[in-house]
């Protein structure tokens, strides 16, 4: 059987209902850097001008560790 793990976290808003952006460039764990690095050179190299911006999204820019826990099991970096 397989089993769901609560994960994650929903978008939190403010009084006037604009998403709460929590994500930080300073608050990526310095262990993620490289992939990070690689994966924006990679972008870089094969869609050159065609590339406006690169979003990273979930728990790596916003530093909560989430995915250190489950490195060994499963990670994956959302961009």
């Amino acid at each position: 059987m397989t089993t769901i793990r609560e994960i994650g976290s929903l978008c939190v808003t403010d009084r006037d209902g604009h998403i709460i952006n929590h994500s930080d460039w300073n608050k990526i764990n310095p262990i993620f850097l490289p992939v990070i690095y690689d994966v924006v050179n990679t972008y870089s190299t094969h869609l050159q001008n065609d590339l406006h911006s690169v979003y990273i999204r979930g728990s790596i820019p916003k530093g909560t560790d989430l995915e250190l826990l489950y490195i060994l099991s499963f990670s994956k970096l959302d961009m």
